[in-house]
């Protein structure tokens, strides 16, 4: 989960706008400029530079965050992620479960 930025999720989930490098998971979950903030990886003047632009426009902050959790609930949602794991299901092949007489049979 870490590699998907899972701090970053927390805030949006806490209602916080997120300011994250341009890489990794942040990619996932940010939309720059409408629920949070992009920074150059290994940029620390430019990292600031977006926490401080929060700063100078309070006003961003409230709409982002509430983009931030809007933008959450429509992509990961549990519905969603249970339609999308159906789906998945329903294109893998079939396969035979094993009978309860084999010796790797397990319970489902």
């Amino acid at each position: 989960m870490a590699a998907f930025g899972r701090v970053s999720l927390e805030a949006v989930v806490c209602g916080k706008p997120v300011v994250g490098p341009r890489a990794g998971g942040s990619l996932d979950l940010i939309e720059d400029g409408s629920n949070g903030r992009f920074f150059e990886p290994r940029d620390a003047e430019d990292f600031a530079a977006k926490v401080f632009w929060y700063h100078e426009t309070r006003d961003r902050v409230h709409s982002h965050a509430a983009n931030a959790l809007k933008s959450i609930e429509d992509r990961f949602s549990t519905r969603k992620t249970t339609d999308a794991y159906r789906d998945l299901y329903a294109r893998a092949p079939d396969r035979q479960r094993p009978s309860a007489a084999s010796p790797t049979a397990r319970p489902l």
